[in-house]
């Protein structure tokens, strides 16, 4: 079964690579934009799910910066990292009284105490020529070649048994994974 029949929209070879790329060195891009962008790219989350974090969920210690899109912590790329520390630094909501960025939202949206809207978000993208849905799908295969379901589930905050189907789309066979670790040690 292939990918386009199983209903799986992927983009074009190397668009993932250039679109991650171009959100790391071009400067006329927007913070905002740039973070979001990235952790759609590199981590596979969806805008829906980014405007719900808060500063609570990143930890920075010296120049290691995690975050918590599940249950356990991922330490973020350097490049990534440094954007996501930046924003957390300058991040500002577009609400006249919310002046402070006493938000905790790492997204602020335009009223006080509110996260951005996630199709705010999704349209911020797109008006860059990116679709988050797009590049999830690229970036989820990815992720499920590489990692276990229940490893990916708990990193990136997927249901196991979504992580699964991720898996099992992405041709990946992870069964005989416990058997490898056990003859590793």
């Amino acid at each position: 079964l292939s990918l386009h029949h199983a209903g799986v929209e992927r983009s074009a070879p190397g668009a993932q690579e250039q679109i991650i790329r171009r959100l790391l060195t071009d400067d006329t891009i927007s913070l905002v934009d740039r973070v979001s962008g990235l952790l759609v790219g590199c981590y596979g989350q969806l805008p829906a799910r980014l405007v719900r974090l808060t500063i609570d969920d990143i930890t920075i210690d010296g120049t290691t910066v995690t975050i918590r899109f599940g249950r356990d912590r991922v330490a973020l790329a350097e490049p990534v990292a440094v954007f996501v520390a930046a924003l957390i630094e300058t991040r500002r909501g577009r609400s006249a009284s919310d002046t402070t960025a006493a938000s905790r939202w790492l997204f602020p949206g335009g009223f006080a105490g509110r996260h951005l809207d996630p199709e705010t978000l999704a349209n911020r993208l797109r008006q860059l020529g990116i679709s988050a849905a797009k590049l999830r799908t690229d970036v989820l295969l990815e992720l499920a070649t590489d990692i276990p379901p229940a490893i990916l589930a708990d990193l990136i905050g997927l249901y196991p048994t979504t992580a699964a189907r991720w898996t099992h789309a992405a041709g990946g066979d992870w069964a005989h994974y416990a058997a490898l670790r056990a003859r590793q040690t």
